[in-house]
């Protein structure tokens, strides 16, 4: 009977971690985009993975992983301008969440595989961000800027020297480059503060949900005892 029970235990617990991994690989298949998708994002991953683990064990930790984001971001810098990366603090809670999911383990430390998951939530708005800069660069600004300076020129410039000497055209461009090197900086910053946040709060809803579980089995167990 106790190698039944021992059989039946480890079959629940196998069980238990075979649907864990599973719903963890759902969870980070949902925040893949086009580029964590391809294969330049991979080789990218493994590039700066490779360059912080000096000592080729395999593993990096939380500091090792903080340069080899700051790395990656830095390289990721040439496609898409301004991108700010997540603060070292981040780094730790995506670093202890992703191992605990990984390998059930609450480490301090990842492997290439678990260094790409990391990259790949903290990439999940990639697209929408590059979307919204496009949208606020070639749109948004241009057409609030046509009227800052229609409105402007209307209230202080209309029938002086100035109004006659500036161009409209020229005007406008002032006011768009204006805005673009102050409100947009701001918008993006907050724009990627939050969606870091959002993940964050995800992947660790992810290992709330299943503390939860688990101590709903362990009342089940203390009822039946």
């Amino acid at each position: 009977m106790d190698i039944e029970k021992a059989k039946s235990a480890a079959s629940e617990l196998h069980a238990k971690a075979s649907k864990k991994a599973a719903d963890w690989q759902s969870f980070v298949g949902k925040h893949k985009n086009l580029f964590t998708s391809s294969s330049l994002f991979t080789n990218m991953c493994k590039s700066v993975f490779e360059k912080v683990d000096i000592d080729s064990s395999g593993t990096v930790g939380v500091s090792e992983c903080y340069v080899a984001i700051l790395l990656f971001y830095l390289k990721l810098s040439v496609l898409v301008k301004g991108l700010t990366p997540p603060t070292i603090e981040d780094v730790r809670k995506f670093v202890r969440t992703v191992a605990a999911q990984s390998d059930g383990k609450e480490e301090e430390e990842v492997d290439l595989q678990e260094f790409q998951t990391l990259l790949t939530l903290l990439l999940e708005h990639l697209i929408r961000r590059v979307l919204l800069q496009i949208a606020i660069a070639f749109f948004i600004i241009p057409i609030i800027a046509a009227h800052i300076w229609d409105i402007y020129n209307a209230i202080y410039l209309k029938n002086t020297f100035v109004g006659s000497f500036i161009p409209r055209p020229i005007g406008v461009n002032l006011s768009v480059t204006l805005l673009l090197s102050t409100i947009v900086p701001f918008i993006l910053k907050r724009f990627e503060t939050s969606s870091v946040e959002s993940i964050e709060v995800d992947a660790l809803g992810v290992d709330a949900e299943e503390k939860i579980n688990d101590d709903d089995d362990n009342n089940i167990n203390k009822k039946e005892k």
